[in-house]
């Protein structure tokens, strides 16, 4: 990375704006900060204020439920060739989920409004069984209406209802016959060769005047798999890498964008190289109408943090006998208390710490201990003892010969 892009990455402004946001709400949310393919891939894991919080995640110490609930649950687009690198996205379902407030983009903050509590309790759910049953885009869509648990939580006497998800439309690449770029319609979908990136506007046939979601699912099959493909559609980006050891083995590509309302067609990026886009399923939605005003009535948005962060304080109004929701990776490592009492964690939502609550006011209390932070603290103080009882006999020592 050069200079110039560091400066403008970090640029004073863009800290100064998100400062300006995280004094002036003090709320618990996410801020997410959301640029291009190449922007994305430099500010996975960077924060601009010790107080923001974020999605991406680039370590070899990562979260392995929330790593599967990004790339195989949620199908989150795969913008880089290694797949460890799990880069923010623009996918307004998962930033609704996620509780992203405030986004950064193009060095201005813009808000969105009702995302979901970073913590809150419900009685809208179903099954961990039922959920996984769903295929794209009803898997991150239902999301936005029902909170997942694991089988035997729910009581049986619970009927799980149905909800609402996008209508299939119609998808057509124009077909073209060049030396730079073909494509040509096939049985299964399309086969392109492009010498180099090229745009190219896509049709939309079904899509409602008051559709404001775009969902694309499609297989690719790379022609030369020792070079990188990818395609963007409305600049998100799916990449499918070259063999290595880090290949992201990324063959399934989905992609859910924001469509302006009225929209009739959408903007693709064809990358170079040779490949197949086939089994292809497009749907529109209004993302408004998928959400389910009832799943985040008991909302838990004023947790305080305490204990340098690793402690969060709240307190919620549950109407009915339901479960507590957040979206804090699971680990076992979390004690969650509920009124001073320790309760029993679950993972919903297939990768994020629950529990279930009972109907009236409560104080919650979820703190993370860090493993092994009470054996390196030890270890520390031995290996400082160790350091300073020398200096002292010889300070001793010292003395006793100046006597």
């Amino acid at each position: 990375i050069s200079y110039e892009e560091y400066a403008a990455i970090t640029a004073d402004e863009k800290k100064e704006n998100v400062k300006t946001v995280l004094d002036e709400d003090g709320s618990l949310y996410r801020l997410e900060q959301i640029g291009t393919c190449t922007e994305n891939l430099r500010n996975i894991n960077r924060i601009l204020d010790i107080r923001q919080n974020i999605t991406s995640i680039y370590s070899s110490a990562y979260n392995e439920d929330y790593y599967q609930f990004r790339t195989h649950v949620f199908q989150i687009n795969e913008p880089n060739r290694n797949d460890m690198m799990q880069a923010p996205t623009d996918n307004p379902c998962f930033l609704t989920f996620m509780g992203v407030k405030y986004v950064l983009k193009d060095g201005q903050i813009t808000e969105n409004t009702d995302i979901a509590p970073l913590a809150y309790a419900t009685d809208q759910t179903m099954t961990e069984e039922r959920y996984r049953m769903l295929s794209f885009p009803d898997n991150q869509t239902s999301l936005l209406q029902k909170a997942v648990v694991p089988e035997g939580a729910m009581s049986p006497a619970v009927e799980e209802e149905s909800f609402s998800g996008m209508r299939s439309c119609e998808f057509t690449l124009p077909e073209n016959h060049s030396p730079e770029l073909t494509i040509q319609k096939t049985e299964m979908g399309y086969r392109i060769e492009a010498k180099e990136e090229t745009t190219v506007t896509a049709t939309l046939s079904g899509a409602r005047e008051t559709d404001t979601l775009f969902a694309l699912a499609f297989d690719v099959n790379n022609k030369r798999p020792h070079r990188d493909m990818y395609v963007r559609v409305q600049g998100q980006t799916n990449r499918l890498s070259a063999a290595h050891e880090y290949a992201n083995h990324n063959t399934d590509f989905t992609y859910m964008v924001a469509l302006e309302k009225g929209a009739s067609c959408v903007e693709i990026q064809l990358g170079p190289g040779s490949y197949e886009m086939k089994n292809l399923k497009a749907f529109t939605g209004n993302l408004e109408a998928l959400k389910n005003p009832e799943l985040y009535r008991a909302a838990c948005d004023t947790m305080e943090q305490k204990d340098g962060g690793d402690t969060l304080e709240g307190t919620l109004e549950v109407q009915n006998d339901g479960f507590l929701i957040t979206s804090f990776p699971y680990d076992t490592n979390f004690t969650l208390q509920i009124d001073g009492k320790k309760a029993e964690l679950l993972k919903v939502n297939t990768a994020f710490v629950g529990a279930k609550i009972t109907k009236g006011k409560h104080r919650i209390t979820l703190s993370y201990h860090a493993p092994g932070k009470l054996a390196g603290f030890a270890l520390s103080l031995a290996g400082l003892l160790i350091l300073l009882i020398p200096c002292a006999l010889r300070r001793e020592r010292t003395g006793k010969e100046i006597l």
